[in-house]
């Protein structure tokens, strides 16, 4: 047993130094979740990047136009609206092994930067028993409140299923996004 001990002891050790420390609110300041008035939403259809096959999208981006940093969903609740202003029923698809999934951290945008998220969806009517529709808007949902943005798109799925979309976790921008952006 001891000579167990004795060779697990470097790898121990090597790993405990590895390991990042945390800081706690003495030694560093707390970011906190971004309010609407930080948040610009915008779509960014990318020059029809996400269009064919009767397949369309959008880049969902998130902007901090702030002057704090502050944190955003990873993985934001996103409220479809037509152009009555009557919300549209569509679900993300949930993304494989998120049974009920992982604890996402969320995304901290200092302020200038943004995260953006490749949304996807069927926009044909490729189903048996199709249901679509036109969508005009689109609001995410922070944790003190939403922020919404125009998009023109066409939206369709099976009506045994409802309206779907794919929306993988939003991911931090280093440079400015695509210029393509349709702003409120």
């Amino acid at each position: 047993m001891k000579i167990l001990i004795a060779l697990m002891a470097p790898f121990l050790i090597a790993s405990c130094a590895a390991t990042p420390q945390r800081s706690s609110p003495a030694q560093g300041k707390i970011t906190s979740a971004c309010t609407p008035q930080q948040i610009q939403l915008t779509f960014d259809t990318a020059d029809g990047e996400f269009n064919g096959m009767s397949h369309s999208g959008s880049y969902l981006v998130l902007t901090n136009t702030g002057t704090q940093a502050c944190t955003t969903p990873r993985r934001p609740q996103i409220t479809w609206f037509d152009t009555n202003g009557t919300v549209i029923h569509a679900e993300p698809d949930t993304p494989k092994g998120m049974h009920p999934g992982p604890v996402l951290t969320p995304v901290t945008l200092a302020p200038g930067t943004s995260a953006r998220s490749a949304l996807r969806w069927v926009s044909g009517e490729v189903y048996d028993h199709n249901t679509c529709a036109n969508v005009a808007r689109g609001t995410v949902k922070l944790d003190h409140g939403e922020v919404s943005a125009p998009l023109q798109s066409r939206m369709c799925g099976d009506t045994t299923v409802g309206l779907r979309f794919e929306e993988p976790w939003l991911q931090p921008q280093e440079s400015p996004v695509h210029g393509d952006v349709t702003k409120p």
